[in-house]
């Protein structure tokens, strides 16, 4: 069995396109660069690792943002009393409205609700994607379908270096997996995703699409070896940030008051796949062990300093009064 790592989809999407900002293309240059720096290499490093944090971090919740508005655009179409039967029926979740296909008939010059329907058209006049006349509840099958195309539009205003002005039938959704595919294939990685059509809504379980694998490179034609799989999927957890939590996915908060900063976790499950060999799922406790041992390691060092500074005082003392004194047994005349 080979190994793999179990990412959310939603982390990956926003790593990969982190990947490509500005930011993180300037720090890569930098450290690319053949001219010298005042910085050593490992501080650059590191200053990349806590700066895609950060940018992957600002792409999640302005997601969740434009997750937010958008399901406020979708209840503007309808009126308090349409909103209310929705809720009663099927709970409040904008995405499970079954019946929801467009904005409804009740609006009228004299019903004051219209304020809503003016309201849905200011708060998108300056995105013209998402305009009123191109709105359609339908159009995505959950809120993982709308991130895909969300990120998408970001994926291809990246890889064009200009925005996007074009409509929102011209987006295609899987650009944002074709940056994935991109930015995974420098660490000799591809991602394993569950594939479903977007005909429309989709009402049964939608957690199983949340996560997808990371797995090395077509490790049988270019005969691989197990330690070799194995450092590719460290490296690209590692240079990658996957095992940071990020706590503010689109398609899981939408309450963006809460959000907390970013934390270290679990969050990669290492798994195997059916290609070389079981001994891979003991991945995980292999790096509980490497923790544990770096700490024991960290106080061998503390206990060794300390044991050394007094012994080496000592010597250079005895040293020193040896080279004054000339004690008989040392002198060789």
């Amino acid at each position: 069995m080979a190994p793999s790592l179990e990412i959310p989809r939603s982390t990956l999407m926003h790593v990969s396109l982190a990947c490509s900002s500005i930011e993180i293309r300037t720090v890569d240059a930098i450290i690319n660069s053949q001219t010298a720096c005042t910085l050593p290499l490992e501080i650059l490093l590191l200053i990349r690792a806590y700066l895609l944090i950060e940018v992957t971090n600002h792409l999640i919740i302005r997601s969740a943002s434009a997750l937010q508005r958008y399901e406020r655009s979708l209840r503007y179409l309808l009126c308090p009393d349409c909103i209310a039967y929705n809720q009663d029926v099927y709970g409040n979740d904008v995405w499970g409205w079954e019946q929801f296909s467009g904005a409804c008939a009740c609006f009228n010059p004299r019903n004051r609700s219209i304020s809503s329907l003016i309201l849905f058209r200011s708060l998108h006049s300056s995105i013209p994607t998402f305009s009123s006349p191109s709105l359609n509840p339908r159009k995505f099958a959950d809120q993982h379908h709308w991130l895909e195309f969300y990120l998408s539009m970001k994926a291809s205003r990246l890889i064009r270096n200009r925005p996007y002005h074009g409509s929102a039938d011209g987006i295609d959704s899987r650009a944002i997996w074709d940056l994935v595919s991109s930015v995974l294939e420098g660490y000799g990685c591809q991602s394993v995703r569950t594939h479903r059509p977007y005909g429309g809504r989709n009402f049964t379980s939608v957690r199983r699409y949340e996560s997808c694998l990371v797995i090395p490179r077509e490790p049988l034609q270019l005969n691989v070896t197990e330690e070799n799989s194995n450092n590719a999927l460290q490296r690209v957890d590692r240079d990658l940030a996957l095992s940071v939590e990020y706590t503010s996915h689109p398609a899981h908060h939408h309450d963006t008051s809460s959000i907390n900063p970013p934390t270290r976790s679990n969050c990669p499950t290492w798994q195997s796949t059916p290609l070389i060999d079981q001994r891979y799922s003991t991945v995980s406790e292999n790096d509980h062990d490497f923790g544990l041992s770096g700490i024991v390691y960290s106080l061998q060092s503390i206990v060794l300093a300390a044991l050394s500074i007094p012994l080496s005082i000592v010597t250079v003392f005895l040293t020193i009064v040896c080279f004054y004194t000339r004690p008989g047994a040392l002198r060789v005349l």
